[in-house]
C-alpha cells in the first residue's frame, strides 16, 4: 500500500469571499450548497423520523466493513462521503441517470451517502459498490490487497463517465469542457514551462490533474508515530530526524529541472534541439486538491519502500507554488497506512 493523503480545502482568493457562501468550482460558474424549500421544511417539520442535528451529533460517523483486503477502498469512501460538495450534491439528489441504475456507481454513491447520513451507528457493508468497482474497473477486482491511490483515480473515472446526464451542458466555445460534479470539484490546472537555454524562449502547456504524485526522500531509519500527539507531532515544532513535510514535497515538485543533452527538446524560436529547463506549476487549484506521496522506489533488483515521516499543516499557503495569483489554503486530512487510520480531524 502507498500512503495516500487527501486534503480537502476551500480556496480562498486574497480578496476574500465571505466563508461559508459561495465556492468558485469552474469557469464563469457558482457552486452553492442546497438548502430547502419551504415546502420541504413544511415536510421536513411533520417527519416522525426527523432528527435535531447538534454539535456533538454523530450522523455522518459510520463505519465500514472489511469485505477482505478492501481497506484500500474504505478509507477512499471515507474521505469522499465526507467532502462537503459531493456530500451536498448527493443528498440533494441532482443525479440524473442515463444508464441502468443497477450498473451506475453514481446511483450506487448516492445510495451509499443515504446510508451514511441515515443517522444509523452500525457499521456499513459496501458489497453493491465494491461488486460495481469490480465490474468498471476489472484490474480492481478480487480479493487481493490494492492501492488506495488506483482506487481513488479508477472510482473517479467511473464517476465522471457515470455523470453525463448531470451536465448541464458543455461550453460553446470548449467542446472538451465538462461540467460534472466530479471535474468541479477534483480537477485543477498544471502548467508546464520548458524554457530553451539558448533564445530563453518559454513553451508552456496545461493539463488537467485529479492528483498531485510527490516523490519523497529516502530515510533508511523507519520512524512510526503511535499517536499524533508522540514525537514528531503532525503540527508541531518537534520533528525525527528525516522528517520532511508536505511543503517541502510541493518545493520538490515544482523546482526547475534541467533537460541536458540527453532529453533535448525542438524549440520554435532556434527552430533546433536545444538543452532546457523544465518547470510544474499550479495553474488552477481544484476544490479539493489529492496528493499521493510515492512510498516506494523501483531499482533494477530491488523495490523499496520510503518510511520518511511527512508533516501537515492545518493552513497551507500555496502562492510558491501557483503560476499566477494567490491561493490560501485550509486543509482537513485523511491519512490511510496499511490498514489502519493514523489521523483524521
Amino acid at each position: 500500500f502507498k500512503l495516500v493523503l487527501i486534503v480537502i480545502k476551500l480556496v480562498l482568493h486574497i480578496c476574500k469571499e465571505a466563508q461559508g457562501e459561495h465556492v468558485s468550482v469552474s469557469i464563469g460558474e457558482k457552486y452553492s450548497t442546497w438548502e430547502p424549500t419551504k415546502r420541504e421544511l413544511e415536510l421536513l417539520r411533520h417527519n416522525p423520523k426527523r432528527r435535531k442535528i447538534t454539535a456533538n451529533c454523530t450522523i455522518g460517523l459510520r463505519g465500514l466493513i472489511n469485505l477482505g483486503n478492501t481497506c484500500f477502498m474504505n478509507c477512499i469512501v471515507q474521505a469522499l462521503t465526507h467532502t462537503p460538495l459531493l456530500r451536498d450534491f448527493f443528498l440533494s439528489d441532482r443525479h440524473k441517470c442515463e444508464m441502468q441504475a443497477n450498473s451506475c456507481l453514481v446511483c450506487e454513491m448516492s445510495q451509499l451517502f443515504q446510508e451514511f447520513y441515515s443517522g444509523h451507528r452500525s457499521p456499513h457493508i459496501p458489497f453493491r459498490l465494491l461488486h460495481l468497482v469490480w465490474t468498471h474497473a476489472r484490474h480492481l477486482a478480487g480479493y487481493e490487497q490494492q492501492d488506495a491511490h488506483e482506487f481513488l483515480i479508477a472510482a473517479l473515472d467511473v464517476l465522471h463517465r457515470h455523470c453525463k446526464g448531470d451536465d448541464n451542458g458543455k461550453k460553446a466555445n470548449n467542446p472538451n469542457h465538462c461540467n460534472c460534479i466530479i471535474d468541479q470539484i477534483f480537477t485543477g490546472g498544471l502548467q508546464s514551462d520548458v524554457t530553451c537555454q539558448v533564445c530563453h524562449g518559454v513553451s508552456t502547456t496545461i493539463d488537467p490533474f485529479w492528483d498531485i504524485s510527490l516523490d519523497l526522500p529516502g530515510s533508511s531509519t523507519p520512524f512510526w508515530p503511535l499517536s499524533p500527539g508522540s514525537d514528531g507531532n503532525v503540527n508541531g515544532e518537534s520533528h525525527p530526524t528525516g522528517a520532511t513535510t508536505l511543503t517541502d514535497c510541493l518545493r520538490r515538485f515544482t523546482r526547475p529541472e534541467h533537460l541536458g543533452s540527453s532529453a533535448k527538446i525542438k524549440c520554435s524560436g532556434c527552430h533546433s534541439y536545444q538543452e532546457s529547463t523544465k518547470q510544474l506549476t499550479m495553474k488552477r487549484l481544484p476544490i479539493v486538491a489529492c496528493f499521493h506521496l510515492k512510498r516506494f522506489e523501483h531499482s533494477a533488483k530491488l523495490r523499496r519502500k520510503i518510511t520518511t515521516y511527512v508533516s501537515f499543516p492545518l493552513e497551507l499557503d500555496m502562492t510558491p507554488f501557483m503560476a499566477s495569483s494567490h491561493y490560501f489554503v485550509f486543509c482537513r486530512y485523511l491519512l490511510f497506512y496499511h490498514k489502519q487510520f493514523l489521523e483524521y480531524e
